[in-house]
């Protein structure tokens, strides 16, 4: 069983303040949600990260306004909501890299895999190196992994319906 790694909140709480905004408008809230369990980041420039409880969120890089840019999971799934001024976002995975604006999609890391399927807008995949690029759309998914090849298809609606029921949608 693996927790989260509360240095992400750490990191967030105590970003300093944005250009043009005071303290407390440059820093993330962080709350509990329950059925199903799960923790909700919400932040001043609208990105919203939605985590199961057992998931790791490291890997916080602030660019020069302060504001995060990437994150790093592993083990369970996140689902973030980036507003369309903001960006670029990216969620780094040991099998994939997903970057997005202004995007609702949600990234799902298994021990072996990375699955990524996107709600609404489009988000960009690759690999680690920045091989084997896919866009994927609204209402499509892609698994990246160590022994499948990435092909960005429309998902089952069994299986859609699985992944967001873990973020109580």
């Amino acid at each position: 069983m693996q927790a989260v790694k509360w240095a992400f909140v750490i990191v967030i709480g105590t970003l300093g303040p944005s250009v043009g905004h005071t303290e407390e408008q440059s820093t993330c809230s962080v709350e509990a949600a329950e059925d199903p369990a799960r923790v909700v980041y919400h932040c001043p420039n609208g990105l919203f990260i939605e985590a199961e409880t057992l998931e790791e969120l490291s890997g916080i890089v602030p660019h020069e306004l302060l504001e995060i840019q990437s994150i790093d999971v592993e083990g369970r799934a996140v689902l973030i909501e980036v507003p369309p001024e903001d960006g670029p976002f990216q969620v780094r995975t040991p099998f994939a890299i997903a970057s997005v604006r202004g995007t609702t999609y949600v990234v799902d890391a298994h021990l072996n895999q990375t699955d990524v399927f996107v709600i609404e807008g489009r988000v960009h995949v690759a690999n680690p190196d920045g091989s084997q690029e896919v866009e994927v759309l609204d209402g499509q998914g892609v698994t990246f992994g160590t022994s499948v090849a990435p092909e960005v298809r429309s998902w089952p609606d069994d299986r859609v319906e699985a992944l967001l029921e873990r973020f109580g949608r």
